[in-house]
């Protein structure tokens, strides 16, 4: 897969869970939907050339920051 859109049965994961259609880093995300929430998921960056595949991401709480939203 060298360009986006990847054919069936990959989605945008935007359209399958609240996350936005870029993620800076990342790029635009896809997913075969029967895979969720565990992926792996195909990203593109973007000129939605060079795919490269996403199998885990760390997250953690920064207490330097404050939350948003509370």
């Amino acid at each position: 897969m060298k360009a986006a859109p990847p054919g069936d049965p990959y989605i945008k994961v935007s359209d399958a869970l609240p996350l936005p259609e870029f993620i800076p880093g990342l790029g635009t995300l896809f997913i075969d939907p029967e895979t969720l929430p565990a992926g792996p998921f195909l990203a593109y960056d973007e000129l939605s050339v060079g795919s490269h595949t996403i199998s885990g991401v760390d997250i953690y709480y920064n207490a330097g920051h404050e939350l948003i939203g509370r």
